[in-house]
């Protein structure tokens, strides 16, 4: 009821600044709400310092330091870790970023997946083209300050997160800063709002410049757009279709005429 009469009023930003940390909607729906970017600054934001919070009931036993990376300098490969729930899972992010993980040159990555879903690693076991030489670390039953550990002990230099504020996120463990570079990639379609993201990987449509300011990262631009997809599909193996029905009864099936444009919405 507080909600509704808020949005019938247009009293987003009173709401914002009277409940502040306690604002009781979760970033993701920021995105789908009547929100302006600023709004969704805060919402993040407010989320995102709940996380470094969280991480002072788990401290390191020292702080972190990077020695490995001298090793860069000397030897010119980086060592990129991707952290995510959705990694070789039936998610739109899991199944977008495969192909990228293993096109990636061994001769310039080292790249590793940190897994924080214990079903990961027999996901990816069971992937027929193999994970492409991605080093697989599973994070699933350590604790955050755990994990920051086990990543900074495989010298890893660019820490990139898929999650974003969604769900299976484990913020906490970019907050005790494992890596030297901290960057958001893909998963959220806003700002982190956190001081221990470095860098937003976006292109020029979603993130114009003009919007950076609603932004606590520095964007980083990927011409001509920051999305990637997975190129090869076997697609008599996708789900809900079948391989034994004509194209017309597919689309009486799904309620659609026998001809005609249909427009779809892929996202999620």
């Amino acid at each position: 009821v507080l909600w509704r009469g808020m949005w019938e009023r247009g009293e987003w930003e009173e709401a914002m600044s009277e409940h502040g940390m306690t604002l009781p909607v979760l970033p993701f729906y920021s995105l789908v709400f009547p929100f302006t970017m600023q709004q969704v600054f805060t919402v993040s934001r407010a989320w995102s310092s709940r996380f470094a919070n969280n991480i002072r009931s788990e401290p390191l036993p020292s702080p972190f330091g990077h020695p490995y990376l001298d090793d860069f300098a000397r030897e010119g490969k980086l060592r990129v870790g991707f952290v995510s729930s959705d990694l070789y899972r039936i998610h739109p992010v899991g199944k977008s970023i495969n192909a990228l993980l293993r096109m990636l040159d061994p001769n310039r990555f080292e790249v590793f997946g940190f897994l924080v879903v214990s079903s990961q690693l027999d996901e990816a076991s069971q992937l027929e083209e193999g994970t492409g030489g991605v080093l697989l670390v599973d994070l699933s039953v350590e604790s955050s300050a755990e994990g920051a550990i086990s990543i900074n002990q495989e010298g890893v230099h660019i820490l990139i997160d898929l999650n974003g504020h969604t769900s299976g996120v484990r913020m906490e463990i970019f907050a005790h800063r494992p890596a030297p570079i901290s960057i958001h990639y893909m998963g959220f379609g806003a700002t982190i709002g956190a001081d221990f993201i470095d860098y937003f990987m976006s292109d020029p449509v979603i993130g114009t410049p003009e919007l950076s300011q609603h932004y606590s990262e520095k964007l980083v631009y990927l011409p001509p757009s920051f999305y990637t997809t997975s190129y090869r599909y076997d697609t008599s193996k996708l789900p809900f279709v079948s391989r034994n029905t004509t194209y017309r009864e597919e689309r009486a099936a799904a309620g659609l005429p026998g001809g005609g444009v249909v427009l779809c919405n892929f996202n999620h």
